[in-house]
């Protein structure tokens, strides 16, 4: 896997900070970036950019990653990724 370009970090820094604003002022859960993966199921996981877990699923973490998938997960793509 390539290394993000400055303008992929940028760009996911920037929503990381947004979304956690928001999700911090409301206590509505816990904001992760990459590389924190999320299980989609017991045999896909995925590391999104950004991932949203609100409280209301956070018994659904495992020792490492959440177990569940996210409330939000968000993927900025580049042009590697297309």
């Amino acid at each position: 896997m390539p290394t993000p370009s400055g303008q992929h970090l940028e760009l996911v820094g920037r929503l990381f900070l947004m979304i956690r604003a928001f999700v911090v002022s409301g206590k509505l859960g816990n904001v992760y970036f990459a590389p924190y993966a999320a299980g989609l199921s017991a045999h896909d996981v995925s590391q999104p950019d950004v991932l949203f877990v609100s409280r209301a699923r956070m018994s659904y973490f495992g020792p490492d990653y959440p177990i569940s998938g996210p409330d939000l997960a968000v993927e900025v793509l580049s042009p590697s990724t297309q």
